[in-house]
């Protein structure tokens, strides 16, 4: 567990804790302040279904007033891109069955979008609920593998499948035209 700006001037608690185990200390930090802290805790998927379950219906259950950001990249990344739980089971609909006072699912790359509802979602916590932001987006490393099988598609086949080709040429945004590589 690493502490950072706990000291003056911050004056901030940070832990970066050990797979799965923000929610439940986001709680212990919670009430081991006296609810003077605002808790967030931040999981991804996989481990949202393998130790954050638990944790999240503890926190509705003892009224722990918190924000829980999930990072939805729909696949288990670290240890080599294994289908998870999210392919047929809705994180949203979990957080809500369990309690939750507020759920959403944005994605982060659109900004703005995000912002507001990250606002909201602190406005539900500083009265006292629990909040659940689900920040969905597939895994980078996941789209590069894909890539790396489509582009062999179309070295493979070259003629039917020239538009996208020229789509994805390294200059070429989509919408705009390129000339065929011969």
């Amino acid at each position: 567990m690493l502490q950072l700006g706990i000291n003056n001037p911050f004056n901030e608690q940070d832990l970066l804790t050990n797979m799965g185990s923000s929610l439940g200390l986001g709680m212990g930090l919670y009430h081991g302040t006296n609810g003077k802290t605002m808790v967030i805790s931040i999981i991804g998927d996989s481990t949202f279904f393998h130790t954050g379950l638990p944790a999240l219906v503890n926190a509705v259950y003892n009224k722990t007033p918190m924000l829980v950001l999930i990072l939805d990249n729909r696949v288990t990344a670290m240890t080599g891109g294994q289908p998870n739980p999210t392919s047929t089971i809705n994180i949203e609909d979990i957080a809500k069955a369990i309690g939750a006072d507020y759920v959403r699912t944005v994605d982060p790359f659109n900004v703005r979008n995000a912002q507001e509802v990250m606002m909201e979602a602190v406005n539900v916590v500083r009265k006292g609920g629990i909040a659940v932001v689900v920040m969905k987006r597939g895994c980078a490393l996941e789209a590069m593998r894909l890539f790396r099988g489509l582009r062999g598609a179309l070295l493979r086949r070259p003629r039917r499948m020239q538009g996208l080709r020229n789509m994805l040429q390294p200059n070429c945004m989509p919408g705009n035209s390129a000339p065929p590589r011969e």
